[in-house]
């Protein structure tokens, strides 16, 4: 299934598209649900804050959330963040789906602890965020730890004469794992910016990870399959 990473990119962001379903899905409850709230809270004169909650939220939805602007009003700023997560998603997931081939899984799983290294520095970059002494030293322990896992993947790649893969292929599957990780730390640093700026009204999770699903798949089947298909070999 891994000889096909870009097709596994796409079926994941097809699932990701489904949570866009059931948030009309909820939001088409809470409307025809609405006129039966109501009634209750006119009947009873007075409702409790917490009555009111249970009355009106589903696990990831509540009411408020479907009845505003779950765009966080954006407007039509919000395809182009979109797009730009759903880019980095798919390089991300790609790549890692590509690594695979070349390097055993656990070795690429444990090399995916490297998203925390460029997630501190682009934080610092476009956050703005100096990282306190715990932290670099946390990174730096992290690093230490990643090197060594690399390190004996080459090794033990050499010490059986390449029996599962050549030691170029294994180097090139670290370095696919390691650049995967880098967009995903621009992804998650930009969401960061984008939902913690103090400037947009709060996104709702099922809308911002459905859109983001949306936006991937059409990149899958506009950009990304129809460039590596015409892609000789």
């Amino acid at each position: 299934m891994y000889k096909k990473p870009w097709l596994c990119t796409l079926v994941m962001f097809c699932g990701e598209s489904m949570c866009m379903l059931f948030f009309y899905l909820f939001a088409l409850y809470f409307k025809c649900t609405k006129k039966k709230v109501d009634e209750i809270q006119e009947s009873n004169g007075h409702v409790s804050e917490f009555q009111v909650k249970e009355q009106t939220k589903i696990q990831f939805v509540t009411r408020e959330e479907t009845e505003n602007d779950p765009t966080g009003g954006l407007g039509w700023k919000f395809p182009f963040c979109v797009l730009l997560f759903a880019t980095c998603d798919l390089l991300s997931t790609t790549l890692t789906g590509i690594g695979l081939m070349y390097c055993n899984a656990s070795i690429v799983q444990m090399l995916r602890g490297f998203v925390i290294v460029f997630t501190m520095l682009a934080a610092w970059l476009f956050l703005k965020r100096k990282p306190k002494v715990f932290q670099v030293i946390g990174v730096l322990f992290a690093i230490v730890g990643l090197v060594m896992v690399g390190s004996s993947a080459v090794a033990n790649d050499a010490a059986s004469g390449g029996e599962q893969h050549k030691i170029s292929e294994t180097f090139l599957g670290i370095g696919l794992v390691l650049c995967s990780q880098l967009f995903s730390s621009i992804q998650f640093v930009f969401e960061e910016k984008l939902l913690k700026s103090g400037k947009t009204a709060p996104i709702p999770s099922l809308f911002l990870v459905g859109s983001e699903g949306i936006a991937g798949a059409f990149l899958s089947l506009a950009v990304a399959l129809p460039t590596v298909n015409a892609i000789h070999g």
